[in-house]
C-alpha cells in the first residue's frame, strides 16, 4: 500500500510566522502529537511534543517563534512509496513520524509510527510472541513519587529524552503523565510547583509480560493509547512500551524482508554489482518480468524467458520449494563452472505473487576456499602420517622389551643343549625341558606379534567396544617397557563391570599409549627408583572417565596451557615432535566426541579423558 492511503485529513500545520502558544494550542486542540511548519505550502520544520516538554521544563518564552525550536532537517517521502519502505526509514533514523509531499514537494500530510504498525502487524513480525521478548534496558520505565512537583517531573523527562513517567507511592505505580499531558499543561501554563499527582492518568493502563504482543496491540488500539505498562515478574520491575518497541522488534526479527523493501525502485537495482531479478509466478512457471542491467549483459535473458534460463531446472526445484515454505532464501548454488550466493523473497504485489532474486558471483572466493581446504587436508594427513611413523617407532621400542626375555630364555635353553651335547651329558629329559621352554617362549612372541599387528592395522571404524578389554590389550605392550625402566603400573581398573561404548576402535589406544609414554619419559629424565603410573577408570552421569596419574612432580603453570598445542615440546629435538598430545586432544574431541585435559595432582601430572557413553 501506498503512503498516499494513510494520510488524514487533518490540521496540523502553521505558517513560519507562528509563536510557540499557537503550536501549543493547536496540538492541545487538535489532540496532535506534532505540528508541521509550513512556507507556501512546503514542509520547513516540525515541532513535537518533545519539543514542547522540552521548551516548558527550560521555561521558554511561548510568544517566540515556533520555527527556532522546530526540527528543519526533516525526513520526507513522496506519496507513492510504500508503507514498508516508509516504516524502514523510521526505523533506521530513529524517527516515529513521515512528513509526506506530492512531486513538487508540497505538503499532503504526516504518518506516524504507530498507524504503519498496527496496518503491518501481520505482515511484520508474529503477534503471538510474548511481551517480554521487546523487554529491554532501554524501555525500562522511569519512576518518581507522587508528590514530587511538575518542575521536577518536567525535568527528568526533557533531560533524560522521556516520552513518559509513571508516578508512585511507596515505589508502586499508581498513574503515569505523558508528554500529551504536558501538551495541556503547557496550553494552560500551569504552574510547575504544582504536585505532578494532580495531573497524572489513573490507574494506568498495564499488562503482564507473559502476555502476547498482539493483546498489547488490541489493548492499545481499544484504549487510543500509544504506551502500555507491562509488569515483569522475573525481575519485578517494570516497563512503558510504545510502537517504537514493536519497530526495534521487526527490525531486529525480519532483518532480511526489510532490507527487500528498501530497494524498492529500479534505479536503485542497476547501480547494485549484484545480479537482481524479479519473476512473477504462475505456478507451473516462474517468469522474468525484470532484471537489472548487469543481468541482462551476463546472462542474456530476455524479459517473459523463464528463470531457468538463468538457473538449471534441478536447482532452482529445490531453491522454489524453499521459497514457498519459507517465503526467503539464502543458499549458494554452483552453475556451470560459476559459483553464486542467492537471496531471494516471496511476496504479492497487486495481487500477483512476486519473487525478487539477488545472485552474488563468489566464484573467486569459492576457489579460494576450497585451494585452502585442500592444503589444509594436506597437512593434517602429514601431520597424521608424522604422528604415525613416530608411534610406529615406539611401537618397535615396546617390541624390543617384549622379546627381549623370551629370546632370552630360547637362547639359554639351545645354549643349554649344545653344551651338554658336547660333553657327553645331554639326557633325553633336558632335551624335553628345554624344548618345552624354547616352545612357551616363541609362543609367546608369537602372541606379542599378534598384538601389536591387531593395534596397528585395525581399520579406524566406529564400532561398540568394552573399555577395559581395550585399555588391557594397551597395557599389555607397555608394560615391558615399563618394566625394565624400573617404572610401575598401576594397574586401578575394575574389569568384573564392563563398560561398553561406540567409539573409533584403535584410537583410544594411541591416546593412551602417548599420555602413558610421556609419563615415562619424565620419570627417566629425572632417574626415579619409585617411578610409577597409575591408570583408572570410572563412570560419571553419560560419560565414561579415564585418568592417567604419575609421579613425576606436575606440568610447570607456564607450560600447562600450552601442552596440547601442535609442534609444542619440552623435549630436546631427538627426543620430541610435540605431535603426541596434539594427536591425542584431535583424536579425543573430534573422532571420539570427547573431552581431554590435564592438572596437577599432588604426586604429578594427571591427564583426564571423558568418553560420551551409549545412550
Amino acid at each position: 500500500m501506498f503512503l498516499k492511503n494513510f494520510i488524514q485529513p487533518i490540521d496540523d500545520t502553521v505558517d513560519k510566522n507562528a509563536i510557540l502558544q499557537q503550536v501549543v494550542d493547536k496540538m492541545y486542540q487538535n489532540k496532535l502529537h506534532h505540528i508541521i511548519i509550513i512556507e507556501n505550502n512546503k514542509p520547513i520544520g516540525i515541532i513535537t511534543e518533545r519539543d514542547i516538554v522540552h521548551c516548558f521544563a527550560n521555561h521558554v518564552d511561548f510568544s517566540l517563534l515556533a520555527i527556532e525550536y522546530a526540527m528543519k532537517d526533516i525526513i520526507k517521502l513522496h506519496s507513492t512509496r510504500m508503507i514498508e519502505y516508509a516504516l524502514s526509514m523510521m526505523i533506521n533514523n530513529n524517527i516515529r513520524k513521515i512528513v509526506v509531499v506530492d512531486s513538487k514537494n508540497n505538503y499532503l500530510g504526516c504518518i506516524e509510527q504507530e498507524d504503519l504498525i498496527y496496518r503491518l502487524e501481520e505482515a511484520l513480525y508474529d503477534t503471538h510472541e510474548k511481551i517480554y521478548q521487546l523487554i529491554n534496558q532501554n524501555n525500562k520505565a522511569e519512576i518518581i513519587n507522587e508528590n514530587c512537583t511538575l518542575e521536577e517531573t518536567l525535568e527528568m523527562m526533557s533531560s533524560k529524552s522521556l516520552t513518559s513517567l509513571l508516578i508512585s507511592v511507596d515505589n508502586e505505580p499508581i498513574g503515569i503523565i505523558s508528554e500529551s499531558d504536558v501538551i495541556q499543561l503547557a496550553q494552560k501554563n500551569i504552574a510547575q510547583n504544582s504536585l505532578v499527582k494532580d495531573f497524572m492518568h489513573s490507574p494506568i493502563i498495564q499488562i503482564n509480560a507473559q502476555e502476547s504482543i498482539d493483546t498489547m496491540i488490541h489493548a492499545m488500539k481499544q484504549n487510543h493509547i500509544r504506551r502500555i505498562v507491562v509488569y515483569s515478574s522475573q525481575d519485578n520491575s517494570y516497563h512503558t512500551l510504545s510502537s517504537k518497541d514493536l519497530a526495534n522488534n521487526v527490525k531486529g526479527n525480519y532483518t532480511k524482508f526489510l532490507e527487500a523493501k528498501l530497494y524498492d525502485t529500479r534505479d536503485t537495482f542497476n547501480a547494485l554489482s549484484e545480479y537482481v531479478i524479479e519473476l512473477i509466478d504462475m505456478n507451473d512457471e516462474q517468469i522474468i518480468y525484470w532484471t537489472n542491467s548487469i543481468t541482462k549483459a551476463n546472462f542474456e535473458v530476455n524479459i517473459d524467458d523463464e528463470i531457468t534460463k538463468i538457473i538449471p531446472q534441478n536447482i532452482w526445484s529445490n531453491l522454489f520449494k524453499i521459497l514457498i515454505n519459507e517465503r526467503i532464501i539464502y543458499e549458494t548454488v554452483q552453475i556451470d563452472e560459476r559459483y553464486y550466493q542467492i537471496k531471494g523473497h516471496y511476496g504479492t504485489m497487486s495481487g500477483e505473487n512476486i519473487i525478487k532474486l539477488f545472485l552474488t558471483d563468489i566464484t573467486d572466493t569459492t576457489l579460494l576456499v576450497k585451494k585452502l581446504e585442500k592444503e589444509n587436508n594436506l597437512k593434517e594427513k602429514l601431520l597424521f602420517d608424522q604422528a604415525k611413523m613416530v608411534q610406529m617407532g615406539e611401537m618397535i621400542a615396546n617390541i624390543a622389551h617384549q622379546w627381549r626375555q623370551p629370546l632370552s630364555v630360547i637362547t639359554t635353553s639351545a645354549s643349554g643343549i649344545l653344551f651338554k651335547q658336547e660333553v657327553g651329558i645331554l639326557e633325553a629329559e633336558d632335551i624335553t625341558k628345554w624344548m618345552n621352554q624354547a616352545l612357551d617362549s616363541a609362543n609367546y612372541l608369537s602372541e606379542t606379534i599378534d598384538i601389536f599387528r591387531n593395534f596397528l592395522k585395525e581399520k579406524k571404524e566406529y564400532k561398540e567396544i568394552i573399555l577395559q578389554e581395550r585399555i588391557e590389550n594397551t597395557f599389555k605392550i607397555l608394560e615391558a617397557s615399563l618394566k625394565n625402566n624400573q617404572i610401575d603400573l598401576i594397574d586401578d581398573i575394575d574389569y568384573f563391570n564392563p563398560i561398553t561404548l561406540t567409539t573409533v576402535a584403535g584410537e583410544l589406544e594411541q591416546v593412551i599409549i602417548n599420555i602413558v609414554n610421556n609419563s615415562k619419559d619424565v620419570l627417566l629424565e629425572q632417574q626415579r627408583t619409585d617411578g610409577w603410573i597409575k591408570v583408572h577408570l570410572t563412570t560419571l552421569d553419560n560419560s565414561a572417565l579415564l585418568t592417567i596419574e604419575d609421579n613425576g612432580g606436575g606440568i610447570s603453570d607456564d607450560v600447562m596451557p600450552h601442552i596440547f598445542d601442535e609442534y609444542f615440546t619440552t623435549k630436546n629435538s631427538d627426543n620430541g615432535t610435540g605431535l603426541g598430545l596434539y594427536m591425542s586432544y584431535r583424536i579425543i574431541t573430534e573422532s571420539l566426541q570427547g573431552q581431554i585435559y590435564a592438572k596437577n595432582s599432588e604426586n604429578g601430572a594427571k591427564f583426564f579423558i571423558e568418553l560420551p557413553l551409549n545412550a
